[in-house]
């Protein structure tokens, strides 16, 4: 976390007072319902954190409870649990899920006017998606395509701070297929140790 940035994760057992707190001290929440849903953790209270004006940004936790760490497969979970729960097919709109997912992370993080969107003069922090596919057609809302049609979708492209640190696919920073080797390895010899569980 950033100097100056205040983020609390899961939230899902949260008290009025506790909404009051976060909303006067200017905390974010990180929702992280991928990882809440695999653990049968419960929910934040969505309309209870927006009508307090606390700024909500999305996470996915870790491997250790999340078996997929895609920000975009978590806009579609937030979106769709959220809308089953309450009923209500309005709440949690692409357009709010995809700026969950983008710019405020980017003020959740302290980050607000350096990255978290497209615009001149910001960080050069982009991802780009392959959008030649069926479930991708006709590109009407790209917003929506992506909370509803694109959960399995994967970066072609990734440029942080103007550096290319995926290109066509293939890291640039570190070799892949050494790590996951070495990733299988160690997985291994902590299982001979009787180190790991039995994944729920």
């Amino acid at each position: 976390m950033l100097r100056g940035s205040r983020v609390a994760t899961h939230c899902v057992r949260l008290s009025i007072s506790d909404i009051n707190i976060l909303s006067y001290r200017g905390v974010s929440v990180a929702v992280n319902t991928g990882s809440n849903l695999k653990l049968g953790n419960g929910l934040p209270p969505l309309a209870s954190l927006r009508r307090h004006g606390v700024n909500l940004c999305l996470g996915t936790d870790s491997a250790a409870s999340n078996n997929s760490l895609s920000i975009i497969r978590e806009m579609q979970l937030f979106s769709l649990v959220h809308k089953g729960v309450t009923k209500d097919p309005t709440v949690a709109p692409a357009a709010d899920c995809f700026d969950m997912a983008t710019k405020n992370g980017a003020r959740a993080l302290g980050l607000e006017g350096v990255t978290g969107e497209l615009r001149e003069g910001l960080r050069a922090d982009i991802a780009l998606f392959p959008l030649d596919g069926p479930e991708q057609h006709p590109l009407r809302d790209p917003k929506s395509m992506f909370c509803y049609s694109s959960s399995a979708l994967k970066a072609d492209t990734v440029i942080i701070d103007g550096e290319i640190v995926l290109d066509g696919g293939r890291f640039t920073r570190f070799d892949a297929e050494r790590v996951l080797a070495e990733t299988a390895e160690r997985c291994k010899n902590l299982e001979s140790e009787g180190n790991m569980t039995a994944n729920v």
